[in-house]
């Protein structure tokens, strides 16, 4: 498959907006199955109100987006930011190549079918606050996302 190339933000932003979907149709498909349920629960009772800045790499460009988990659904913020107050300090910053982008919307069964493919480390929050909120669910998210890293790598 040919490389994309982007030519502006516009085209970064769709790509990350096929890749929302993508992360939204396997959180449906999965709801109810182990592992995914217990964890996604917990993030979702954890980030009701969570701004994710997404720091995209493009060919050594960097472009940060914005994505909302809002009631176990994620939501893509066109452009530099959305000014929500909602989030008040509830706030992650997600590093993820363009290419990462691209494999997920090109390939989306394979990710539906099988989210642990997709990058979630923007799930597990900074260090410190999982023990803080007592979240084992958490945790075990963070344990099973460092395992299937392990074994693509």
């Amino acid at each position: 498959m040919a490389a994309r190339i982007f030519k502006g933000n516009d085209d970064l932003d769709a790509l990350f907006a096929q890749y929302v979907n993508v992360c939204n149709a396997a959180l449906a498909q999965n709801r109810t199955r182990f592992p995914y349920k217990s964890i996604w629960d917990a993030a979702g009772l954890h980030m009701a109100r969570l701004k994710i800045h997404a720091i995209v790499v493009d060919h050594g460009r960097e472009i940060t987006l914005i994505m909302l988990l809002r009631e176990g659904r994620l939501d893509f913020v066109p452009g530099a930011g959305c000014g929500c107050t909602c989030c008040q300090g509830e706030e992650r910053y997600w590093r993820v190549g363009r290419e990462a982008l691209e494999l997920a919307v090109d390939h989306p069964q394979l990710f539906i079918s099988q989210p642990a493919r997709l990058d979630w480390s923007w799930l597990v929050p900074a260090e410190g606050h999982l023990s803080a909120h007592g979240k084992p669910e958490l945790q075990a998210a963070q344990a099973y996302s460092d395992n299937c890293t392990n074994e693509r790598a």
